[in-house]
């Protein structure tokens, strides 16, 4: 994308349904966006324990709040999380050099 996110198209549609004020709504993730890390981020990541860690991960890249993340999480396919993965990668091993 031209900010420098990624969006990844799930090849297996998530809808979760979530609760506020009283109000239910059903929500469909066809795609996730991705963000480079900030310092904050993987402070979070660091602190998170290991079994919620790629969870985490995938909340503090997508921007999207930890709990809306477990449930689409929960629900996403395999190859669309191996695929997650491969973008916070490309984020972490890569990126314009600065300095010298």
């Amino acid at each position: 994308n031209d900010d420098g996110s990624v969006t990844l198209p799930l090849i297996e549609p998530v809808t979760i349904t979530t609760r506020k004020d009283g109000k239910v709504r059903e929500r469909t993730f066809e795609s996730l966006t991705f963000f480079r890390l900030k310092g904050a981020d993987i402070q979070a990541i660091a602190a998170a324990s290991k079994e919620n860690d790629t969870v985490v991960t995938f909340a503090r890249s997508t921007r999207t709040m930890q709990a809306v993340m477990n449930a689409v999480f929960d629900k996403m396919d395999a190859a669309d999380i191996v695929d997650g993965g491969k973008v916070i990668n490309h984020f972490l091993t890569s990126g314009r050099r600065t300095g010298r």
